[in-house]
């Protein structure tokens, strides 16, 4: 019998808008909606608060994919499911209904939730998201094409995942589309420029 509350389970913990709730109990003063980026994730918790600050955030948005996908695995759940339930973690993360429906990119999320649904496929994405990141220091290029590489993988090699991949690939890619049009133009911020407390 499939876990029909496992999407339910996605929603309410992919929906928990971390970076602002430690941003405050840190002593920040600072909505994150209204400065950097207008993101709530790792990325804009860096340019705004610092490295130190943004780690647990990380880690704590990509236990928002991770969580519905290792329960899903650990249950037995098929891939739709699954895939449902990571789709739903990523959607909620972006549009909180915590904070009028302003969330995050999605990308940490996404990421967290790949490394567990396949392995290979998420150390390969975060690997070319390394390298763009190292390279150029833009972490909105290098999210863009460590999606970009999750989708092509999935194409070639797990196909049965590659729409819901997709449907995750496409919602980043939304959520960028302002950072999109800074790289064009030359002003996307560089992650050596952030705070470094």
């Amino acid at each position: 019998m499939e876990p029909w509350w496992l999407p339910v389970v996605a929603v309410l913990w992919g929906s928990l808008p971390w970076g602002p709730w430690l941003a405050r109990a840190s002593g920040g003063t600072v909505d994150l909606r209204t400065a950097g980026s207008g993101s709530i994730g790792a990325t804009n918790v860096a340019r705004v608060y610092g490295w130190r600050l943004a780690l647990p955030v990380f880690l704590l948005d990509a236990s928002k994919g991770a969580l519905p996908v290792a329960l899903g695995l650990a249950l037995g759940a098929d891939t739709d499911t699954i895939g449902v339930s990571l789709s739903l973690a990523v959607w909620a993360h972006c549009y909180t209904p915590w904070l009028g429906f302003r969330g995050g990119k999605g990308v940490a999320t996404g990421a967290g939730g790949v490394l567990v649904w396949s392995p290979w496929l998420g150390l390969v994405a975060m690997g070319v998201w390394s390298l763009f990141l190292a390279l150029f220091k833009r972490s909105s290029l290098a999210s863009l094409m460590g999606t970009l590489t999750m989708v092509i993988g999935a194409a070639l090699t797990e196909p049965d995942k590659l729409p819901w991949l997709l449907v995750i690939a496409l919602l980043v890619a939304w959520r960028h589309r302002g950072n999109v049009k800074r790289l064009v133009q030359g002003t996307e911020d560089r992650v050596d420029r952030f705070r470094g407390r």
